[in-house]
């Protein structure tokens, strides 16, 4: 089931109501904001070490040396905070690109097609004799063309479409690749490892993250990160709305494919780590243009230090609840994430247009 069906309806009431000046009304960076920043900072750092040492000691005693423990669990916490980032920075230039803040890459369909060709990935390499190197590149390959063939069906479908078409096809197109994958899923329960490596990677789990994953998803993470910065005043140009950017004198079309592309090097990094991590796009850019604004300057570090800071407290509490039962990372976030969005949303229709 797609986590983000629910999302497109509202996103596009929202965009017809409100498709100028959202990001940027949160107004500069103040001390009050500073203050908020380190003290939500303290709180995150301070819950990360108390689940960490939990995660640690509830690890299970097994003739393995400490220290081989340790580096399991950094390169598990680095693989979230990684993915994380990469999706909270790919949720901003999506928000910006569609003028709407209800917007995250699930929406446009990057999201789907790159999960859609890591699983078929996966299936490859469960299904036939290969080596250690490609089982480990299978799915990332598969991530990487299942992102360009989403990209280039949205893009050439979409040609001088509106925000609003823009956003529905990218939301169809994302219920197309749900759909194979569904029916990827259910053939292959068959297979009893093969269905349960599907089922937990389309849950959103962060175990069979490693660091062979991580040199391919590292590098597309600071990519998307760059691109955004480098593109921040486009950023903000768009933000304010399609006609407005356009009349500053900025090629609205050839910015949006650019940012596009970098949406979906944020959104493959994050699947070849962890599969689909649900409201991770939403809440990472939220949080941080509550304690930064919305100048693009500031706001694409901050989602990416919420983002991170988001999947690596969802991963450690998942390994702390491993213990009852096998939580996946993703759960936690779609707990976490639903009622934030409830509240968002109830907001949202509180204030009315803008």
């Amino acid at each position: 089931m797609n986590p983000h069906a629910g999302l497109a309806e509202m996103a596009a009431i929202y965009t017809e109501q409100a498709p100028s000046r959202w990001s940027l009304a949160a107004g500069p960076l103040d001390r009050r904001g500073v203050r908020r920043s380190l003290a939500l900072t303290f709180f995150f750092v301070a819950l990360l070490v108390t689940l960490l040492a939990t995660s640690a000691a509830a690890s299970p005693a097994l003739s393995v040396a400490p220290s081989a423990i340790l580096a399991l669990h950094v390169q598990r916490m680095v693989a979230a905070f990684v993915a994380g980032s990469a999706l909270a920075v790919a949720g901003v230039l999506a928000q910006a690109v569609t003028g709407n803040p209800l917007a995250d890459p699930g929406i446009l369909g990057t999201s789907g097609g790159s999960f859609l060709g890591a699983k078929l990935g996966i299936v490859l390499t469960l299904a036939l004799p290969l080596s250690l190197p490609l089982r480990a590149g299978a799915s990332v390959v598969g991530a990487l063309i299942g992102a360009a063939l989403s990209l280039a069906i949205l893009l050439g479908a979409t040609r001088r479409s509106t925000p609003l078409e823009f956003l529905l096809t990218g939301f169809i197109l994302s219920m197309a690749f749900s759909g194979v994958s569904t029916v990827v899923t259910a053939m292959a329960q068959e297979f009893p490892a093969l269905g349960r490596a599907l089922v937990m990677f389309a849950m959103g789990d962060l175990a069979g993250a490693g660091w062979p994953e991580l040199r391919v998803a590292a590098p597309l993470a600071v990519g998307c990160i760059s691109g955004a910065m480098l593109r921040r005043r486009d950023l903000d140009l768009l933000s304010l709305g399609s006609d407005e950017a356009q009349s500053l004198g900025l090629s609205v079309q050839s910015a949006r494919y650019a940012i596009l592309g970098w949406v979906a090097c944020g959104t493959t990094a994050a699947v070849v780590l962890a599969g689909q991590l649900a409201f991770v796009g939403l809440l990472g850019p939220h949080l941080a243009r509550r304690f930064v604004g919305g100048t693009h300057r500031l706001l694409v570090p901050a989602a990416a230090f919420f983002g991170g800071i988001i999947v690596l407290a969802s991963d450690r509490v998942a390994v702390v609840l491993a213990e009852l039962a096998s939580v996946p990372t993703g759960a936690v976030t779609t707990l976490a994430g639903a009622p934030f969005f409830f509240f968002l949303l109830r907001r949202r229709l509180s204030d009315g247009p803008n």
